[in-house]
C-alpha cells in the first residue's frame, strides 16, 4: 500500500511540475511576442543604408517592419485569448500568465 501511496504521490508532483513549466513557456511565448513587436517598432525608424534609400526601397522597409510587428501582437493577441479561456476553464489563475 505504501508503495502505491508514492507512486501516485510521485505522478501527482509530476503532473504539477509539468503543468508549471507549461504555464512559464506560455508567459514566455507572449513575452517573445512582445518583445518581437516592439523589436519590428524600432526598425520602423531605422536609417536607410547608403545606396538603398531610394523612396520605393524605405517606404517598403517600412511597410515590412509594420507588418512583422503586426503579425507579432496579433499572435500575442490570440494566443492570450486561447490560454486565458484554457486556463478558466480549468480553473487556473489567469495571473500566471504575467
Amino acid at each position: 500500500m505504501r508503495v502505491e501511496w508514492a507512486k501516485t504521490y510521485a505522478r501527482v508532483t509530476r503532473f504539477d511540475e509539468e503543468v508549471e513549466l507549461v504555464l512559464e513557456e506560455m508567459r514566455r511565448a507572449l513575452r517573445f511576442f512582445g518583445w518581437r513587436s516592439s523589436w519590428w517598432r524600432l526598425r520602423e525608424n531605422i536609417q536607410p543604408i547608403d545606396g538603398y534609400n531610394s523612396e520605393l526601397v524605405v517606404s517598403g522597409r517600412l511597410a515590412y517592419a509594420r507588418k512583422q510587428a503586426s503579425i507579432s501582437e496579433k499572435l500575442a493577441s490570440k494566443f492570450r485569448r486561447l490560454w486565458l479561456s484554457a486556463l478558466s476553464e480549468n480553473k487556473l489563475p489567469a495571473h500566471l500568465l504575467g
